[in-house]
This record gives C-alpha cells, sequence and structure tokens, in this order.
C-alpha cells in the first residue's frame, strides 16, 4: 500500500532534521567553537538525560562548518541568502535562523518525527539585547508538545502530566526521574494539545512561570478546559517565589525541589 504523501513529506523532513542534528552534535562535542555552549551544558546538565539531545549551530559567520549540509537547511528554511552592502557594494551573504541561538535541539511530535528545531540563545544579557531566549524553526507548535514523546508512557503509568512553560524545565525534570512532564515552549495552549493529553491522562498539572505571561496563560488553559465541558481535571502549583522557574529551583536547591515535585 503506497504511503500518504502527506506522511512522506513529514519523514522526509524529519531525516533532513536529523541529518542537521548530527552534524551539529558532532560540532558541540569536539569543535572549539562550541566550547562555551559545551560549559553551558556542563553546568545546566552536569549529566546526560536520556533520549533527549544537544548540538552547536554556528553564527553566520561560521557556517561554512556545516557546509555539507547546506541543501537540507535550505530545504527546512535554516538558512537563506540575502545582500548586504558594505562601501555601499552589495554582497551576497548567507544567514541562519540559529544565528544568535546556537545550542539547539530536536523537536519531536507525539510518534517521534522530528518535526522542528529549537534554538537557545548563550547570551546571558539577551533580554537587554533584543533577544527571546528560545527560537525555532517554523512548525506548528500548537499540535505538539515538546517531550511529550519521551513522557507519554510515564503519563499513563502515573495517570498525570505536569506541564511546563520551557524547554530546559522539561529536561531538568526528566533528569531527575520526573518524566511525565512535558513542555509548552510557550505560554500557549491549544485545544488540538488539551485533547492530545486527554488520550493519556485527564489529570493536568500546571506548573508555568509565575510571570505576567505564566499568569495569563494559566487563566487561558482553565477557560479552555471550561468551554469543552472541563474534560480535565486541572490543578496549577507555583514555584517558591525566589525561583523564576522548576529548573532554577533545581539547580539551586535540589533536595527542596524534589520534595516540592512529590506534592504534584
Amino acid at each position: 500500500m503506497d504511503v500518504p504523501k502527506y506522511s512522506r513529506n513529514i519523514q522526509k523532513k524529519s531525516d533532513m532534521f536529523s541529518d542537521i542534528m548530527m552534524y551539529c552534535r558532532s560540532l558541540l562535542k569536539d569543535h572549539e567553537i562550541a566550547k562555551e555552549a559545551r560549559e553551558y551544558l556542563k553546568k545546566r546538565l552536569p549529566k546526560d538525560v536520556p533520549r533527549f539531545s544537544f548540538g552547536y549551530f554556528p553564527d553566520n559567520y561560521n557556517l561554512n562548518l556545516l557546509e555539507g549540509i547546506f541543501t537540507e537547511l535550505r530545504s527546512v528554511g535554516i538558512i537563506w541568502d540575502n545582500y548586504v552592502h558594505y562601501t555601499g557594494v552589495p554582497q551576497k551573504m548567507t544567514f541562519s535562523t540559529f544565528n544568535d541561538h546556537n545550542l539547539i535541539m530536536p523537536y519531536k511530535n507525539l510518534y517521534g518525527n522530528i518535526i522542528g528545531l529549537v534554538g537557545r540563545t548563550l547570551k546571558p544579557n539577551y533580554k537587554e539585547l533584543g533577544l527571546s531566549k528560545y527560537k525555532n524553526t517554523q512548525m506548528s507548535k500548537g499540535l505538539s508538545l515538546f517531550g511529550l514523546y519521551n513522557a507519554k508512557e510515564e503519563i499513563v503509568n502515573k495517570n498525570s502530566v505536569i506541564i511546563v512553560e520551557g524547554q530546559f524545565d522539561c529536561i531538568t525534570c526528566h533528569r531527575f526521574g520526573i518524566k511525565n512532564v512535558v513542555a509548552l515552549g510557550s505560554a500557549g495552549f491549544t485545544k488540538y494539545q488539551l485533547f492530545m493529553l486527554l488520550r493519556y491522562t485527564n489529570n493536568i498539572n500546571l506548573l508555568l512561570d509565575s510571570d505576567a505571561a505564566g499568569v495569563k496563560a494559566v487563566e487561558r488553559i482553565y477557560k479552555l478546559n471550561e468551554t469543552y465541558g472541563n474534560p480535565a481535571n486541572i490543578k496549577t502549583f507555583s514555584v517558591p517565589e525566589i525561583y523564576k522557574d522548576i529548573d532554577e529551583f533545581f539547580c539551586k536547591d535540589e533536595v527542596m525541589a524534589k520534595e516540592f515535585m512529590k506534592c504534584i
């Protein structure tokens, strides 16, 4: 039986993302240019977290390190050419989505296909520079949840899911053995995500950031659930005020963070 064209395209794109991650993992492991990223990861995640992987994506001036996969990079829209003007003379230059977000990780759908890549900035003053913490390739985030492919079995076993906001929040929880955790990757939540989780459990625990965006996200999730007749049993939890998120809580007080997560 022929595989539908839509499915073939998903698989083809996933294969290209896999090739890109392979190159970028190699750079992260060995290349001098990725030293800062290695040190950052060593500090944040001293031990590998099974089923989550990272790579290093060079800035615009070092894209030649990925020359062997330029075709794939162009096909998924990660790099493109444009003309810049130096002393009035136009010169063609290649630009990248991840110029300022060099630590990258795969974003998988429910079935393990890579549907996009997420880059994390390594610049500590990213807000002053007008940068977001994360940047991703073009994808429909509202149709998936970061980490769900890794977490779905544990969600069924515990009959509950914990939703955090950022990718590192999710990965850190998995690192400490709390594996029924997924991340929004933003402060948004869609009806598709709600009903996707309901396939595994109707017990949803929210552990979003305590900033204004996180508070609004909690309100929207409750309203969305109410719109569809409250199919989910939703509870809200917050880390102590001195921490901005669960990732920071674990980094600064592992013992208390573990005790806190037992209450969810």
